[in-house]
């Protein structure tokens, strides 16, 4: 019988050098029965997205390029008063103007896209937006020129209202901070797309997950 065992692809799924999952130079095997031996802090992460990554999880890919320069942070974000402060997304921008849209995922599809918006990062790390439609959940927030077209990084943001941001935010980057003490052969890909099936199921369970 074929195995269940999930992977996460290296290359976009329509990649034509990538001859699918058994292709070991483009999927990096999850083995959750290795994490599990590795400690408490990996093995309770995956107890906490199992469902949601082992049913989609080209869902949460990300590119293996990645890394290489400042862009977009996956994080959480509050809403209040119509406003967000996307300042922990671009947490290692450069000050100066950006424009973004805001794409909402599938697990929010109460919400309704936003954008293309201005975003004025200032060197005290303040990003405050005006987005009087705007709906908690989880959103793709993607930088883009004045127009609209795409114009580089892109990231997962969970809008987050006041009584559930802290635990929201305390929760995923108490995640992130474990996960520099994972195994050093895992591939960054991957425990970024960890990361982003997490910060899907703070959303889902109303931010009360613990990694």
């Amino acid at each position: 019988a074929a195995s269940a065992q999930p992977f996460i692809c290296e290359k976009p799924s329509r990649d034509s050098s990538c001859a699918g999952h058994a292709a070991d130079r483009c999927a990096v095997p999850l083995d959750p029965t290795k994490w599990k031996s590795t400690g408490s802090t990996l093995g309770n992460l995956w107890a906490a997205v199992r469902k949601l990554f082992t049913g989609d999880p080209e869902k949460y890919m990300v590119a293996a390029s990645r890394g290489l320069e400042p862009g977009l942070l996956d994080t959480v974000v509050p809403l209040e008063d119509h406003k967000i402060d996307l300042a922990p997304a671009f947490n290692e921008m450069n000050p100066g103007q950006y424009w973004v849209n805001l794409v909402p995922l599938k697990s929010s599809a109460s919400a309704t896209a936003s954008g293309p918006l201005e975003v004025q990062f200032a060197a005290n790390h303040s990003a405050m937006v005006a987005a009087p439609a705007l709906q908690p959940g989880l959103y793709r927030l993607i930088l883009v020129d004045q127009a609209g077209a795409p114009a580089g990084s892109d990231c997962w943001i969970l809008v987050s209202t006041p009584g559930n941001f802290t635990s929201a935010s305390q929760a995923f980057h108490a995640a992130v901070k474990k996960s520099s003490t994972w195994p050093k052969d895992m591939d960054p890909s991957a425990v970024h797309a960890l990361l982003r099936a997490y910060l899907e199921s703070l959303q889902i369970s109303g931010a009360s997950g613990k990694p």
